[in-house]
């Protein structure tokens, strides 16, 4: 552990190789009440069909986590939009591009557990002193997913309505940096939208017709979401 109680990157990691479906704390002890919730992950065996030696990793970026646990649904102690993304896996919903998905995580742009944003935002708030460290700690985690993944495709699903004056807008532009290092950002970096609105949160999706067919490059969206508020000062609300 940091000197702040905040888990150290390799400590995270060692849980996410481990097999463990998430790592969700409480660590900093000033204020026990405040869960972390740092990744949800779930694993899908590949069978000789799919005629691949390594499957994909898809990674979804959220806006702060809800209350799952687990990468399914909510008899599993997961929630709707896990369930209706393990779905979508199981019924070979996603582009063909995308191959066979083996590995489905979650991350998002604050890692802060409660599935009322409100709530959420009150207890960001209280955590201001440690916003940096928690920000680096966000960030290289998304860095070593991309890093130890053979083949990955990053799904942002934050939905359109992020803005400067939102509480989680510093996590966007923290994580941002990371997306625009990737290579092939076009086959890489995909989301569900429509003309400038993106990326959809999942609830979002279309529900009929193919859903693949959705799916769009979105990094140049993404970095036009940023230029477009460079020019004001940001909120104390994102700070």
């Amino acid at each position: 552990m940091t000197e702040s109680g905040l888990p150290r990157i390799d400590q995270i990691w060692q849980a996410f190789e481990l097999g463990e479906s998430c790592l969700r704390h409480s660590p900093v002890k000033e204020f026990p009440k405040v869960e972390f919730r740092w990744f949800l992950t779930r694993t899908f065996p590949s069978s000789a069909a799919d005629n691949q030696q390594y499957g994909t990793h898809l990674i979804f970026i959220g806006m702060n986590p809800a209350e799952a646990r687990v990468f399914a649904g909510k008899s599993e102690c997961g929630d709707k939009t896990c369930a209706y993304l393990v779905n979508c896996r199981i019924n070979h919903e996603y582009p063909k591009s995308f191959g066979t998905p083996t590995r489905l995580s979650f991350v998002n742009l604050v890692p802060i557990v409660d599935k009322q944003p409100d709530r959420a935002e009150q207890k960001w708030t209280m955590l201001q002193e440690y916003h940096d460290e928690i920000l680096d700690i966000n960030v290289e985690i998304l860095r070593k997913m991309l890093a130890e993944s053979q083949d990955y495709i990053v799904i942002p699903a934050f939905g359109v309505d992020l803005n400067a004056s939102d509480w989680r807008w510093r996590g966007f532009c923290k994580l941002l940096p990371v997306l625009e290092k990737i290579e092939e950002p076009d086959s890489r970096i995909m989301a569900v939208g429509r003309g400038d609105r993106v990326p959809y949160h999942p609830r979002m999706w279309p529900q009929v017709g193919p859903l693949g067919e959705a799916f769009r490059p979105v990094l140049g969206n993404l970095q036009a979401l940023r230029r477009k508020y460079d020019h004001k000062t940001s909120s104390p609300r994102s700070s």
